[in-house]
């Protein structure tokens, strides 16, 4: 497949071998299903048997294309399916002629406002002209208008010009009578840059202005002497590297025979690079027990830790590092589990063993009989506690799990081409990757290979960097070879909206600085909130964040006699007011400061402000009431009271609304949902 189309919108669905005949039956369809296309279903745009290196024309006379275009090639009209192709043809992704997709390579297009550049096919007995000669396509045409002080530049040493793949390359060849006699042109020829092959070769074509050759001055004809005649052709540049074309033109005057050649080079740029993108699969969230049942078999992976993150209670589980711990990125570590698991696991290495009921031990020694790492202890598996993929246990994450009714694991982030938006989406702060693959499609070494990111800031070189080489040089000569592939890396937390990355590739060519370009996408996402009670999956509320929204309503699961507006006298005339958030709901009291305290400040209209446990270190902890009070100022002016119940026995769901507060974020004993578009005018927890 050699195209510029994203690789989900043109591959290759089905291989299945080459016809032996040399004789296939094809159909063009909008159907993928080999058979209901070989029986007439779908859309039919092109039926017929082709032969090898035969024109086929699928057309819209009866059917209308679509966004996506199958072919099908059989063994013949009774099926036995050789291989099936996809192409999208909706034109929001890009098409060109040569495009390459498995047995088919396009040769012309004709579009609805007019024809586009078509490959002349010559048959005749005799000619060269075939245009289709090797694996570039010439193109027997002229330029309109023809301007002879604009037909580049005279290439007879490499490197030549250089070229992008898929542009159109135009040689213009001069002959010059450079003697005092008449002469004829017998034969222009071109060896296609295949010195040794004569059945590719091809004849320009001659540049006319009225019948007549554009340098023949004076109309008659005759090659006259000081005159310059003018041929043409053009190439659609598919096949990379340095190339060398040779034409040899031969003419006859006054019973003589003469003949003279020139050589013509030109790079078609060999360096290729794809930036391709990978974001961290979006794992629904609560507990293996809830989808898949109590555990039967558990899969962990070790990744060095010197932390506990699980949403079972705290201190559930116990954790204690040795003190010979000083670096727990060992590559290979030996670990123990009192669940029948023991063996020497690698780092990002998977291992999986039976587990049921109890509590979870690991014990991670550097070495079989080496000395205690880590020690792990009541990671709880009798499911009263959440069993959640991606607990970290210290140096070993949750990453699989079988249960009695199922089985739940983290998919594999998957790099993929996002040339263009959106791309794959990524929850804001979560990890993203970037793979960078650099490709010498040439004949050449190419040198000084370097790969630079532009950091998403296209007009700001200042914070572009180089992405890290993972390898691929197999010969350790600096240089990028033929067939070898270079690999590079890096990664980001995903930031909310659209984001564009290009990368960008230098290397030198003999004296040409070559340069490829590549772009990868990605739509950075908020989590969605979690519906229902969040109690239930985050546990007793620790902190919560509201936003000031200015309002008297009062939309919650709550009672009304535990979620509402208790005092409404008006609203804040500057924007600005001096909200508490305590347990206490005298006002006198309030304004005196007594009473727990889990937030006071000022709070701006649309700002958002966070009460918390432990607010300014004062060891208070949320009971079941807590009030929040909006005044003008510290001095007071009460504006609104509103009190929610915060024990857990009433329902807390995000975006509840109770008067000026409207509940965004929340932080539990168990778990979070935190929006990183909410930022509280108080420190985050």
């Amino acid at each position: 497949v050699d195209t510029n189309q994203d690789s989900d919108k043109a591959r290759i669905n089905f291989n299945g071998g080459i016809d032996d005949d040399g004789t296939s039956f094809v159909v063009v369809t909008d159907e993928d299903e080999a058979n209901k296309a070989l029986s007439g279903d779908g859309k039919q745009f092109f039926r017929g048997d082709v032969d090898f290196g035969e024109l086929f024309e699928a057309n819209d006379n009866t059917d209308s294309f679509g966004s996506k275009t199958f072919i099908h090639f059989f063994d013949d009209a009774n099926g036995g399916l050789l291989q099936t192709i996809e192409y999208h043809t909706s034109c929001s992704q890009p098409i060109q002629l040569g495009d390459v997709i498995g047995n088919a390579t396009l040769f012309g297009y004709d579009g609805e406002d007019a024809p586009l550049v078509t490959i002349p096919q010559d048959t005749s007995e005799g000619s060269n002209n075939s245009g289709d000669t090797g694996s570039n396509t010439i193109l027997l045409e002229v330029d309109n208008p023809f301007d002879p002080n604009n037909i580049g530049e005279d290439a007879d040493t490499p490197t030549g010009p250089l070229a992008q793949k898929g542009d159109i390359v135009t040689w213009t060849y001069q002959a010059t009578n450079t003697g005092n006699v008449d002469l004829t042109i017998l034969d222009l020829v071109d060896d296609n840059d295949t010195p040794n092959d004569p059945d590719d070769d091809f004849t320009p074509e001659e540049v006319l202005v009225n019948g007549f050759n554009f340098g023949d001055t004076n109309q008659d004809g005759i090659f006259n002497p000081n005159e310059t005649w003018y041929f043409q052709a053009k190439e659609v540049a598919q096949e990379t590297g340095q190339f060398k074309n040779t034409a040899v033109i031969t003419a006859e005057g006054i019973g003589e025979i003469v003949t003279d050649m020139d050589m013509s080079h030109r790079v078609v740029n060999p360096l290729d690079i794809e930036k391709l993108v990978a974001v961290e699969p979006m794992v629904e969230q609560g507990s293996a027990c809830d989808t898949a049942g109590k555990p039967e078999e558990l899969s962990f992976t070790y990744l060095p830790s010197l932390i506990i993150d699980t949403n079972q209670k705290p201190g559930q589980v116990e954790f204690q590092n040795t003190p010979l711990l000083d670096n727990p990125g060992d590559e290979e570590v030996y670990i123990v589990t009192n669940k029948g698991f023991s063996g020497t696991v690698s780092i990002g290495e998977e291992f999986t063993f039976a587990a049921t009921g109890g509590d979870l031990e690991f014990e991670i020694y550097d070495f079989q009989g080496g000395p205690l790492l880590q020690e792990i202890s009541k990671y709880h598996l009798s499911c009263s506690q959440p069993i959640t993929l991606g607990d970290v246990l210290g140096s070993v994450t949750l990453t699989g799990y079988k249960g009695e009714n199922g089985t739940v694991t983290i998919p594999e982030p998957e790099f993929v081409d996002a040339d263009e938006p959106t791309g794959p989406q990524a929850i804001v702060n979560s990890n993203v990757d970037f793979k960078f693959v650099v490709n010498n499609t040439g004949d050449s070494p190419l040198s000084n290979v370097v790969v630079i990111d532009d950091n998403k800031t296209p007009g700001d070189p200042s914070d572009d960097f180089e992405p890290t080489f993972e390898g691929g040089d197999d010969n350790h000569d600096g240089l990028l070879d033929v067939g070898e592939t270079w690999y590079y890396s890096s990664s980001e937390s995903a930031e909310l909206g659209q984001q564009t990355n290009k990368a960008t590739v230098t290397a030198d060519f003999g004296d040409l600085e070559l340069m490829d370009m590549d772009t990868a996408n990605y739509e950075g996402i908020i989590t969605p909130p979690p519906s229902g009670d969040i109690c239930e999956t985050l546990g007793k509320p620790e902190a919560m964040t509201f936003t000031y929204e200015p309002g008297t309503d009062v939309l919650t699961g709550q009672d009304p006699s535990k979620a509402g507006v208790l005092t409404q006298n008006g609203t804040d005339a500057d924007g600005i007011s001096f909200v508490v958030v305590t347990d206490e709901d005298d006002i006198t009291k309030v304004l005196n400061g007594e009473g727990r305290r889990f937030f006071e400040g000022d709070v701006a209209f649309e700002q958002s402000f966070q009460a918390m446990e432990n607010f300014n270190n004062n060891g208070d902890t949320f009971g079941s009431e807590t009030f929040v009070h909006f005044f003008e100022d510290q001095n007071g002016g009460l504006l609104q009271s509103i009190n929610y119940h915060t024990s857990c026995s009433q329902p807390i769901q995000i975006n509840d609304v109770i008067g000026n507060a409207t509940l965004k974020e929340y932080f539990g004993e168990l778990g979070e949902y935190d929006d990183p578009t909410i930022v509280p005018v108080n420190t985050v927890m």
